[in-house]
């Protein structure tokens, strides 16, 4: 584990890298990549790598300052020197104001950082964005910050003199800007010859560099004199992704359909070296990629992308894939109450990891043609799988059996959360049913539909409200005042914007039935968790929803609401708060953990009134989130894992 702060540790597990500036040669078969906030350097040839922790935020660029030492940005503005040698930091600054650091450029005394965002200083959570921006530092004089120029759509470039050369994007042109080291205006002017937004940006030469645009052109740039000496449009060859240089005249390209393409910038010819009708080389979709980052070294091409890592054999065109451990999407977690080591996860190409936290161990089992939505588990050594397709299976992770079919789907819902209730399995589907099940025999026990579609609502904003109301969420509590000696309450979360509570009737024959006893209508748009457990001391219902907001309830003051924060100003755009959890083994816990759609973790204190964590702990959003004995453990659809441990 490794120790962000006073308060959390944090490990993540997978492979992940989101553009080439995250992946570099450092020499001959070595090379560093990033997986959120890990470096990783790797030998190629020999299959080893030395993974090391930095930073709970994404790293966004690794870039080679000298013999031994990178220099790596972070996406919160973190900067770090790492001795790759010795693997060890060597120094480390947060340059104040700045966030969502995508390109950096750099010399022998300065570095020059490309950002998207720039942080509003009267609230630290409060992302402005639209206003791109290039910051030069001297990180030679404890990371001064010399200045910081304003301006959308940018990529800059150190030359060698320590000019700034800036291309930005505005009002459908591209200009050029010069600046000195003093951050003045040299030369400023229209490139006209260059069309479109410019998406990528790398150094030929010394006095070269190659822009990539939308819409498919590539331009080769004097830095020296200021003029654009080639253009390149790579006409139906599908989108392209990120580009490598293979040596002065020669850059390789990968397009969305898997293909390689090589250019000779000085012929402006393209030669396919992977042709169309090759696509056998590739035995499915993985390796296409948007947000993969590609080198050219000794024989091997190598590619990391959020699906894995490929070394792939120039010559023979074969490649080696060292597989991530979620292939296809994380979408579950669910951790034992017995068990504290134990995680479990699944993707969407029906792997179920069986994670152990005390051995950094993990073993796979496939569920088959299925793809994993939720898991559950009965606290002995079950866990219960959901899937898309309605079907719900069983593996014991003791026995280490093969996961069988225990329950068929018996309609068109996919399985959306399943809680355990002394004999009874539950379940909630996406088609609005709560479904009660004998745990034992898995006989169908009790069926109702919780959740009505709304027949003349057409609002896209809103799902598919027309068809079916999706239950997201639902939870079981069976130690409220409210309750009897038979009965139990259930509190599902929907689509249709709703929490709903309904008391389950068991009478003297065993015989089940279901009223509704409570509506609440506290959210502007879906209620995507829903937690009824204790906290403080006392008992809460908790939900998330993607109105940015979470609400706490007392089910004893006839579920009056005792707490409500608004996230909205944390983000820019939409986004959802995904999935909310408390403690599920410490009565006095008084913090919330909540997941969001942009991969950031917020830790809520509830007495302190205030966030004390908020970092984006994945690249993609989080599809599943656990939090018992002081642990909190996250998927994404980023194809990773995180854990994180709470210290008191």
């Amino acid at each position: 584990m490794n120790k962000i702060n006073e308060l959390i540790s944090i490990h993540s597990f997978g492979i992940h890298t989101i553009s080439d500036n995250c992946l570099i040669k450092i020499k001959d078969n070595l090379i560093a990549f990033s997986f959120e906030g890990n470096i990783i350097i790797y030998d190629i040839e020999n299959e080893k790598e030395q993974k090391t922790f930095l930073s709970p935020s994404m790293i966004k660029t690794i870039n080679i300052l000298d013999e031994n030492n990178l220099l790596i940005t972070c996406e919160t503005g973190d900067i770090f020197i790492f001795d790759y040698i010795k693997n060890q930091i060597i120094n480390k600054c947060k340059i104040k104001g700045i966030t969502n650091l995508f390109f950096t450029s750099i010399n022998k005394d300065y570095v020059l950082i490309c950002h998207h965002s720039i942080l509003d200083e009267n609230n630290e959570y409060n992302i402005i964005h639209n206003k791109d921006g290039i910051t030069l530092i001297n990180y030679k004089n404890n990371f001064e910050v010399l200045w910081t120029k304003k301006s959308e759509n940018v990529y800059a470039i150190l030359n060698n003199d320590n000019k700034v050369v800036c291309i930005y994007y505005s009002e459908g042109k591209n200009y050029l800007i010069l600046y000195n080291e003093k951050g003045e205006i040299i030369l400023e002017k229209k490139i006209e010859q260059i069309k479109y937004n410019i998406k990528r940006l790398k150094k030929l030469s010394q006095n070269l560099i190659i822009c990539e645009t939308n819409k498919r052109y590539l331009y080769v740039i004097d830095i020296d004199n200021i003029n654009v000496l080639n253009e390149i449009y790579l006409e139906g060859n599908g989108e392209l992704g990120e580009f490598t240089i293979e040596d002065l005249n020669n850059i390789i390209i990968p397009n969305k359909f898997g293909q390689f393409i090589i250019i000779n910038i000085n012929k402006i010819k393209k030669e396919e070296i992977i042709s169309k009708d090759a696509k056998s080389y590739f035995e499915s979709d993985i390796i296409r990629g948007y947000n993969w980052g590609i080198l050219s070294i000794s024989k091997y091409y190598i590619i990391v992308n959020e699906t894995g890592f490929y070394k792939l054999n120039k010559e023979t065109k074969e490649y080696i894939y060292k597989k991530n451990i979620l292939e296809i999407s994380g979408c579950g977690v669910s951790n034992p109450k017995n068990n504290s080591n134990i995680f479990c996860y699944g993707d969407l190409k029906g792997n179920l990891i069986i994670f152990d936290n005390k051995k950094f161990e993990y073993k796979e089992i496939n569920i088959g043609n299925e793809m994993i939505r939720s898991i559950s588990n009965d606290n002995i050594s079950n866990f219960i799988i959901g899937t898309m397709s309605g079907n719900i299976y069983q593996y014991n992770y003791i026995e280490k059996n093969k996961p069988k079919l225990i329950i068929p789907k018996d309609g068109n819902g996919s399985i959306t959360c399943i809680h355990f209730y002394n004999d009874y399995l539950i379940i909630s589907t996406t088609d609005g049913f709560i479904k009660i099940y004998d745990k034992n025999t898995f006989n169908l026990i009790y069926f109702f539909k919780a959740h009505l579609e709304q027949k003349n609502n057409k609002n896209n904003s809103f799902g598919s409200l027309h068809l079916k109301s999706e239950i997201w969420s639902f939870d079981i509590y069976t130690k409220s005042k409210l309750n009897d000696e038979k009965n139990f309450y259930i509190s599902t979360g929907s689509e249709d914007q709703t929490i709903k509570i309904h008391v389950i009737k068991i009478n003297n024959n065993n015989n089940l039935s279901h009223e509704l006893i409570k509506e609440i209508k506290d959210n502007k748009f879906a209620v995507t968790c829903i937690i009824w457990n204790i906290m403080n001391n006392k008992e809460i219902i908790l939900s998330c929803s993607d109105d940015h907001t979470i609400n706490l309830y007392d089910p004893n003051l006839n579920f009056e609401n005792i707490l409500k924060v608004d996230f909205s100003n944390i983000y820019y755009g939409f986004f959802t708060l995904t999935y909310c959890a408390i403690d599920n083994n410490n009565p006095s816990n008084k913090y919330i953990v909540i997941g969001t759609q942009v991969g950031f973790l917020i830790i809520y204190d509830i007495i302190k009134n205030k966030i004390i964590f908020h970092e984006k702990i994945h690249y993609g959003g989080i599809e599943g989130l656990s939090f018992s004995n002081n642990t909190i453990s996250t998927c994404s659809n980023d194809c990773s894992f995180s854990i994180l441990i709470i210290h008191n």
